[in-house]
């Protein structure tokens, strides 16, 4: 996904499980599941029951890469490019 700075991605979980939307590496099992550029802060969702929604406005351009919580080591990654 590619946004602008400034914009607000919203996250919903269309799934009948608990996701989340993490981009903080204290809470990964992998180094490769977080990125953030330079000035970026961590950011993360908590958990999302069925349905819920979560916002997160990215202010600083940039790649970030983000994973569930419960999922990162079956793969669920994903990543939003922030251009200037």
């Amino acid at each position: 996904m590619r946004i602008g700075v400034d914009q607000t991605v919203r996250w919903r979980n269309p799934s009948e499980v608990p996701h989340t939307v993490t981009a903080n590496p204290a809470f990964a099992q992998r180094p490769s599941s977080v990125k953030l550029p330079a000035g970026a802060k961590p950011f993360n969702s908590g958990d999302m029951k069925p349905g819920a929604t979560y916002s997160h406005e990215f202010t600083v351009a940039g790649s970030y890469t983000y994973f569930c919580i419960p999922h990162e080591t079956g793969g669920m990654i994903g990543r939003v490019i922030v251009t200037e």
